[in-house]
């Protein structure tokens, strides 16, 4: 997949669930993030469905 494309990749980011939504990205709050690193390791691939 071309990183470089609209909608090629979808990232998952702290700084608050509630303010920080971009095109692209999962924003949470910053606890939530701290407990998904504990448990998942980084570059994990994640379904999104609808």
């Amino acid at each position: 997949m071309d990183p470089d494309r609209e909608g090629g990749e979808i990232f998952i980011h702290g700084k608050g669930s509630k303010s920080d939504w971009t095109l692209g990205c999962v924003a949470l709050e910053g606890d939530d993030v701290r407990e998904l690193y504990d448990w998942i390791p980084v570059g994990t691939p994640v379904a999104i469905l609808p």
